[in-house]
């Protein structure tokens, strides 16, 4: 601006520039934290002056920016991937069953580890979990897979003698009698 003065006359940068009067520079309001940007805005310079405008993440509510719940639009967590809303952010976690950064998300095959299903029991791996299924000759009981004793219920010929054995058991004719044990 220009000042008339008795004589002569004076020049003033306008607000928001410096210098002698002749020339002037931008003040970068927005770098020397001179501005009235609240939390959650992100300050933009301009020649002159600057605007405050919601941060990312964020969107204008009543004059306040608040934050944008992604969990509950579209996001890249993967299907097997939980979504957790942050403050102007989210973040994706695997389930359980699955390992990955949450974007992507892939089957833990527990039955890789051999420690995972106790003795006498099989591991089968699904998606995101697994099952102990107890080999044939065991059933679950108490915790664990037990040896079923075949020879209470006598599969054996009458005339044969039953050993148990584990997850098994035997025929053998008695003395006197021939045959496979089933038979005789």
């Amino acid at each position: 601006t220009c000042n008339n003065l008795q004589g002569g006359y004076e020049c003033a940068c306008l607000p928001g520039l410096e210098g002698d009067g002749f020339f002037g520079n931008d003040v970068d309001e927005c770098a020397n934290g001179n501005n009235d940007c609240g939390q959650n805005y992100d300050c933009q310079n301009t020649k002159g002056s600057y605007f405050c405008q919601c941060a990312k993440g964020f969107e204008e509510v009543d004059e306040v920016c608040e934050d944008i719940d992604e969990c509950q639009g579209v996001n890249n967590c993967h299907e097997h991937a939980s979504c957790i809303n942050d403050n102007g952010s989210y973040s994706c976690e695997c389930n359980d069953g699955y390992q990955g950064d949450g974007v992507a998300c892939s089957d833990i095959n527990e039955c890789a580890d051999a420690s995972t299903c106790q003795a006498n029991s099989d591991c089968s791996n699904s998606a995101g979990s697994f099952e102990c299924i107890c080999k044939e000759g065991f059933a679950f009981e108490d915790g664990s897979c037990n040896d079923i004793n075949e020879c209470e219920n006598n599969p054996c010929s009458a005339f044969a003698k039953c050993t148990n054995s584990a997850g098994s058991y035997s025929c053998l004719c008695k003395d006197g009698f021939a045959g496979n044990g089933n038979f005789c």
